[in-house]
């Protein structure tokens, strides 16, 4: 075991200290890697779900696009089915038009 001597400048005493084992330092070393790699793991697992998140909002905005492209040219007063919460609910195109575009506005965003 390793011995290190200091010295106190503000009152002039000596402090001998006995240096922790190698081993500590290889120990300390490893949970020190270790947490590094949990950091890491838990960044990556965060920004893969982002990027889940990322490619539905992109899917639902196609699908929202593709949807008011068809109904726009369709008159107002025509029959609509919009699924509503899991269930088909009839509609115009007329109610269902605007409710769409709202909601491709915040997919947007």
């Amino acid at each position: 075991m390793d011995i290190i001597i200091s010295y106190h400048i503000e009152s002039n005493r000596k402090h001998t200290y006995a240096k922790p084992p190698k081993i500590y330092d290889d120990t300390m070393q490893q949970v020190a890697e270790n947490l590094i790699l949990q950091q890491f793991q838990q960044l990556r697992q965060e920004l893969q779900g982002y990027n889940n998140k990322l490619v539905e909002l992109e899917a639902e905005r196609r699908d929202h696009e593709l949807v008011i492209s068809t109904i726009e040219p369709l008159e107002a007063k025509r029959k609509c089915y919009r699924l509503v919460g899991g269930v088909l609910v009839e509609r115009t195109v007329g109610e269902v038009l605007p409710a769409l575009k709202s909601n491709l506005i915040n997919v947007r965003c």
